[in-house]
């Protein structure tokens, strides 16, 4: 549960969100709306250019930022600590041409994770 989690952090996805990217693309071909492109498809992050010092030396106050209350969240559940974030891929071109709108990112599973109280992580295990 933990590391699917933070794993959306760090290039992860649900496997639905991209089951859903293969299908938009498919259609879209078989509609002949599509040359060949090449998208990312991970989980949509809302990082910028101006977060990636912070995120390389304080991972978990950048997420706290963006998701008010993460950080007190994991650490109450076990996790102490993030490593870096070293690269963030955009995913805009995916939404804005196939029309992609995953379900499945950090913030989703941040709220499990709070309406879930007995969910706690065993360790602090090395992340992703």
């Amino acid at each position: 549960m933990f590391r699917y989690g933070i794993r959306l952090l760090y290039g992860g996805v649900h496997e639905a969100d991209v089951a859903q990217a293969v299908l938009l693309a498919i259609d879209a071909l078989a509609a002949g709306n599509a040359t060949f492109e090449a998208y990312n498809v991970e989980s949509p992050l809302p990082f910028t250019t101006d977060d990636a010092q912070a995120l390389r030396h304080d991972p978990l106050g950048v997420v706290d930022r963006y998701w008010p209350g993460a950080g007190d969240v994991l650490r109450e559940r076990g996790v102490s600590s993030l490593k870096p974030v070293t690269e963030v891929f955009r995913v805009d071109r995916l939404r804005d041409a196939l029309g992609w709108k995953p379900r499945h990112d950090f913030g989703a599973w941040l709220e499990v994770l709070r309406s879930e109280p007995e969910l706690v992580a065993t360790a602090d295990p090395p992340w992703p």
